[in-house]
């Protein structure tokens, strides 16, 4: 039985579109972050946020110049 579909031109239903896939803020930034060629930034980030955290620790006053 051959259906024709009036105003598509008896070209039948139109093609499906692929669903998108709905990803979470957590998977957008997880695929940003180690994405290569984001590598170098986000090393440099993290490598600043360790060095923050740890000067801010009793740790960091061994670097303090003696008065």
């Amino acid at each position: 039985m051959n259906r024709q579909f009036i105003g598509m031109g008896g070209q039948g239903p139109a093609p499906r579109r692929a669903k998108k896939s709905s990803m979470n803020p957590f998977t957008i930034s997880t695929n940003a972050l180690f994405y290569s060629e984001n590598a170098e930034i986000t090393r440099s980030v993290a490598i600043f946020g360790l060095a923050v955290a740890f000067l801010s620790t009793g740790f960091g006053e061994a670097f303090l110049v003696p008065a």
